[in-house]
């Protein structure tokens, strides 16, 4: 659900300029975020089930953990550029 929202969701460019050409905006996003907002969204656990290790299970379990650590990082950046 997120990937689609984000495909039509306005942003500022560097100018602070408000986009809302969807044409941009996809293209903005597929550029960006695209590419690990579909990785996060992958069963992961189901692709690896017949794996006896379960070691690798749990790294790629946290891989989602990780993935929105990075977003609040990148949030948290934009708000400090905001202010």
């Amino acid at each position: 659900m997120d990937v689609i929202a984000n495909c039509f969701l306005a942003y500022y460019d560097s100018d602070m300029n408000l986009i809302v050409s969807k044409r941009r905006i996809f293209l903005n996003y597929l550029s960006g975020w695209m590419i690990p907002d579909i990785l996060a969204c992958l069963p992961f656990q189901l692709l690896f089930e017949s794996s006896k290790d379960y070691s690798s299970l749990i790294r790629i379990a946290r891989l989602p953990r990780l993935y929105r650590l990075i977003k609040v990082a990148k949030l948290m950046r934009m708000l400090k550029i905001v202010k």
